[in-house]
C-alpha cells in the first residue's frame, strides 16, 4: 500500500458516537465528512474493544468502562455530570466538553428571552388572553431589575453583555473568585458561601448556571428561595437536581416566588404526569437552552478528537474530582 492511499477501515482510529436516534445519521455524516482517516461508527453497532474515541451524551452505565482501548472521551454537553455520574467512568482518560461561541450564544439567547419574559410579565398576558380579557399592566423599565448568575463559568459569563445591552442590572455568584471575574464592567460578583446571603437579596431573577456537583445538588431549595425579594423569578438552565422540586412548588403557591422557567430536571424526559407540566407558574422546555445542532457539535467534536489523535493538549478538560 503506498502513502496515497487511504487506510484501510481496521487501521484507522474508531470514534463512536451516541446521541438521539432521530439526529444520529446527521452527526455521522457530518462527523465522516470532517474526520476522513478516522472510521466514525454508531455507538449501538460497534464492538467496544475496537473503539478509540467516543463522542457521547447520556452513556449508559458502564458502557465507557467496557471499552479497553478508548483512549478520549468527548461529552456532547457543556458539562460532564452525565458521564460522571456512572461510577465506572473511565475517569483515568481525558474526558472533553463541548463549548464554544455557538453554544454561548444560544445559552445567552435563552435566559435574555426568559428574563425579558419575567420582566414584562408575559404569563401573566398569556394567561389573559386564554380567558379573553384585556388587562394591560405597566412594568418598570429592565434598569430597574437585577438578574443574578449563579455560576460565572464561561456559559454564565457569556450571558452578561447581552442582558446588560436589555438594560438589567447584573450580579454574580461564585463558589470561588477567579480573575476572570474581575473583566465583568459593572457587575458585581459575589464569591463563596459567606456572600451568597448578599447576593440572593437583591436579585430579582434568578439565573442558575452552576455545575451539577456534591456541593450544589439540592442547592435551590425553599431556603434559598426565601432569601430572594418578594415576587422574584426563577430561571434553571444547569441541571435539575440542583433544585429541590417541591420546595419550588410550595415557594410559587405561597407566592414568595412570582414565576419560574424550567429547561432542566430531574428525570428527562419530564414524566408525563409531574407537576410542573400543569402548575401554571412554570415554563417547561425539553432541555434546549443550549442544545447542540449537528452541525456546530461535529465541528466542536471533530476539533477535540483531532487533538486527541495528534496528541495535543485537549481543550476544555473536565476534572473528574471537581464535578465539571
Amino acid at each position: 500500500m503506498t502513502s496515497s492511499q487511504p487506510k484501510s477501515p481496521r487501521s484507522r482510529p474508531v470514534l463512536a458516537v451516541k446521541v438521539g436516534e432521530h439526529v444520529r445519521e446527521k452527526w455521522l455524516t457530518r462527523l465522516s465528512k470532517l474526520l476522513p482517516d478516522v472510521a466514525v461508527v454508531d455507538w449501538h453497532t460497534t464492538a467496544p474493544d475496537r473503539i478509540d474515541y467516543a463522542a457521547v451524551w447520556r452513556p449508559e452505565p458502564g458502557a465507557l468502562a467496557a471499552m479497553p482501548s478508548l483512549k478520549g472521551i468527548v461529552s456532547i454537553a457543556a458539562g460532564a455530570d452525565h458521564i460522571l455520574d456512572d461510577p465506572d467512568a473511565p475517569t483515568s482518560i481525558p474526558i472533553v466538553r463541548c463549548t464554544g461561541e455557538p453554544l454561548q450564544a444560544r445559552m445567552a439567547e435563552y435566559v435574555v428571552l426568559h428574563a425579558l419574559r419575567h420582566h414584562r410579565r408575559i404569563s401573566e398576558f398569556d394567561r389573559a388572553r386564554s380567558n379573553r380579557q384585556w388587562r394591560p399592566l405597566a412594568t418598570r423599565p429592565a434598569s430597574h431589575s437585577q438578574v443574578g448568575i449563579m455560576g460565572m463559568g464561561v456559559l454564565g459569563r457569556s450571558c452578561v453583555a447581552p442582558l446588560k445591552a436589555v438594560g438589567f442590572q447584573l450580579a454574580g455568584w461564585t463558589r470561588t473568585a477567579r480573575p476572570e471575574h474581575n473583566d465583568l464592567n459593572n457587575v458585581a460578583v459575589y464569591a463563596g458561601a459567606q456572600q451568597l446571603d448578599a447576593f440572593l437579596e437583591s436579585t430579582n431573577i434568578l439565573v442558575c448556571l452552576l455545575p451539577s456537583t456534591v456541593e450544589t445538588r439540592d442547592l435551590i431549595d425553599l431556603n434559598l428561595l426565601h432569601k430572594l425579594p418578594q415576587d422574584a423569578c426563577i430561571i434553571n438552565v444547569a441541571r435539575g437536581d440542583l433544585l429541590v422540586e417541591d420546595d419550588l412548588i410550595h415557594a410559587l403557591d405561597s407566592g414568595h416566588i412570582r414565576e419560574a422557567t424550567l429547561d432542566v430536571f430531574r428525570t428527562e424526559p419530564l414524566p408525563e404526569h409531574h407537576p410542573f407540566w400543569s402548575h401554571d407558574k412554570i415554563v417547561v422546555t425539553p432541555h434546549i437552552a443550549s442544545l447542540i445542532d449537528s452541525h456546530t457539535g461535529s465541528a466542536l467534536v471533530a476539533e477535540h478528537v483531532r487533538r486527541f489523535i495528534d496528541g495535543a493538549s485537549p481543550q476544555n478538560l473536565v476534572d473528574p474530582h471537581r464535578g465539571y
